[in-house]
């Protein structure tokens, strides 16, 4: 019984394996579940929302965050309120942090790799602009915002 479950378990995990080998380098509208990105907006009740975008078009595919997110075609786009979050068969991979605002960026790996966590300020000179993070496939990102 032992070996049979060990073996079972061995399928699932080269499974899983050869699922994420397949997954392209660059972020997409497409994901195959569970392989999909998801953000979720941990603001308290009552704070505003802030945009998720599905398509990341930064242009270093390995890029964690880039200032200006201009796609070649228009991708959509949604505000995310409090306690909300993106679906999980779907693919949002971009949170938009505008000019004015602060909070945190915490994107875990659910597949083992590493976390990334990120506290953000864009209330000041320099940094008072627009900043727009990654989330990868194998990521789920805790989002806090606040806007002055």
């Amino acid at each position: 019984m032992k070996r049979a479950v060990t073996m079972v378990t061995t399928l699932f995990l080269l499974a899983v394996a050869a699922l994420v080998a397949a997954q392209p380098a660059s972020a997409g509208s497409t994901c195959a579940f569970p392989l999909c990105s998801q953000t979720i907006n941990d603001n308290a009740k009552g704070v505003p929302g802030f945009i998720v975008q599905r398509d990341w078009c930064g242009n270093d595919a390995n890029t964690r965050e880039v200032e200006d997110m201009r796609c070649p075609t228009p991708s959509p786009r949604r505000l995310l309120s409090s306690g909300e979050s993106t679906a999980l068969d779907q693919d949002w991979d971009a949170v938009k942090f505008p000019a004015g605002c602060y909070g945190y960026f915490h994107a875990v790996n659910w597949l083992g790799g590493a976390d990334r966590n990120y506290p953000v300020d864009r209330r000041r000179s320099p940094n008072r602009t627009t900043l727009w993070f990654r989330v990868h496939n194998d990521e789920v990102a805790h989002v806090t915002m606040r806007c002055s």
